[in-house]
């Protein structure tokens, strides 16, 4: 009976790997995806799964809420239901389901018919159940904006140039970036930066419009920063982009007031992911 679970398990982990671009918690040496464009359409028709419950739907409402406020991306969050087998009937609309994970978090799609695409979507659950609700809200939005194609900003290949990891950040992976996130400024305080970024990453000397305590604060307090609102309308709604000095990041030009994040560096808790809880 042990082996029979055990190959059903090495039988699910090869489904991932082979279906899905994972987010898993630990190392993943690449990211299986060649499209640098994003494939998604700006209006998304989400589902939540039969485990989320009340609490997990206030974070990712909330968590919605706070990306359409600064972005042209729309969620139209609906209750479960059992789909048909092939899709929903008379509609050629893609649409994702959300899942909360105590393994990991990421996303599988399967194409489902010439013009549908099945997206499961699975939050972590460490993070719907964070102790800070606003660290919460913001971890779960950097699950969702990697659905949607935001990629960590750290795994930048121009990272380098503006922080430096004065101890080793134990999740790292090879990420395929858009162009259009690329082609703006790095942002130390991006929702995708983890929010305990402060204990391992300090700003380099071509960074000294930041500080190492504002870094991930978009994150920490839930909201997304000027600069991921830019990146994501410019790849789904790039005539929403107006005057907008590329040459004015968030690395160049020091914040007058911080007051984006609350919390003291002191103050951070370590976010741990283990392969299996």
């Amino acid at each position: 009976m042990k082996i029979i679970y055990t190959l059903i398990f090495l039988f699910f982990q090869i489904l991932l790997c082979v279906f899905s671009i994972p987010y898993l918690p630990q190392t993943y040496p690449s990211e299986q995806n060649d499209n640098k464009k994003s494939f998604r359409t700006a209006n998304q028709v989400i589902y939540l799964g039969p485990n989320i419950n009340t609490n997990d739907r206030e974070i990712i409402l909330n968590a919605f809420k706070q990306i359409e406020r600064r972005t042209c991306l729309r969620f139209n969050v609906l209750e479960f239901k059992k789909l048909p087998r092939h899709g929903m009937p008379n509609n050629h609309k893609s649409y994702g389901v959300i899942m909360k994970s105590n393994r990991f978090y990421g996303y599988i799609d399967r194409e489902i018919s010439k013009y549908q695409l099945k997206s499961t979507i699975y939050l972590s659950n460490r993070g719907l159940h964070h102790s800070n609700k606003n660290t919460a809200r913001g971890i779960i939005m950097d699950q969702i904006l990697k659905y949607m194609g935001l990629k960590e900003e750290y795994l930048r290949p121009d990272a380098p140039s503006y922080v430096k990891e004065f101890r080793p950040y134990p999740k790292k992976r090879a990420v395929q970036f858009s162009d259009e996130q690329l082609d703006w400024p790095y942002d130390p305080e991006s929702v995708t930066m983890p929010f305990d970024s402060p204990r391992y990453m300090k700003p380099t000397i071509y960074c000294p419009g930041r500080v190492q305590k504002s870094f991930g604060a978009g994150q920490r307090e839930g909201l997304l920063t000027i600069w991921d609102a830019v990146k994501i309308n410019s790849m789904y709604c790039p005539n929403r982009i107006v005057n907008v000095d590329r040459r004015r990041g968030p690395c160049v030009v020091a914040r007058k007031n911080f007051s984006m994040s609350k919390v003291r560096q002191n103050e951070f808790t370590v976010h741990k992911y283990k392969t299996n809880i």
